[in-house]
């Protein structure tokens, strides 16, 4: 398993406790934020000779929040605050977070969304935006509306189980095999 450096977990933990305040008062990460400690994360990440792990948490991670942003299944604030936690932490506990993050916000999500009766139309919506995504040549559809819940909470708590529990870190076990 990857070491766990002390300045990238306290950074990491407490970017995404206050990206967690506002983002369930105010429904949004705010840019001084996600950028103030990405640039934080990639200032400390050259000075301790790891910035090509910083760099490929920041693509990696990045990547999949754009591309969760793309489909609507995500913030714009939530994937800027991505982008931070994998430059502090690289691309492994990146992408194990990442994953958890997605896992638990479907999970949270299905779950307001039973609460709201609205579970059949989403489910149906979905179907309708994975074939037109599989279907060469048609126009992707994309749902509008929906329902909507602060993200960074669950990123929180994906981030408090990939450091605490070393079971669930998939993908930076099958990194550290490959060194």
């Amino acid at each position: 398993m990857p070491e766990l450096s002390l300045i990238p977990l306290a950074a990491s933990s407490i970017t995404l406790a206050c990206a967690t305040v506002t983002d369930v008062r105010a429904r949004r990460v705010p840019n001084w934020l996600s950028y103030g400690s990405l640039g934080a994360a990639l200032a400390w990440q050259l000075a301790a000779g790891s910035a090509s792990a910083a760099l490929l948490g920041l693509l990696v991670c990045g990547s999949l929040g754009v591309g969760l942003y793309l489909l609507s299944r995500m913030g714009a604030g939530d994937a800027k605050l991505l982008m931070a936690v994998g430059a502090w932490l690289g691309p492994g506990l990146g992408v194990d977070i990442a994953m958890l993050t997605l896992v638990g916000g479907a999970a949270v999500g299905v779950l307001l969304l039973l609460r709201a009766g609205m579970l059949r139309a989403t489910s149906r919506d979905l179907r309708l935006t994975a074939l037109t995504l599989a279907t060469p040549g048609a126009r992707t559809w994309l749902p509008t509306g929906g329902l909507s819940f602060p993200f960074a909470p669950v990123m929180a708590a994906s981030f408090l189980c990939v450091v605490f529990f070393p079971a669930v870190r998939p993908v930076s076990a099958i990194l550290e095999q490959l060194r």
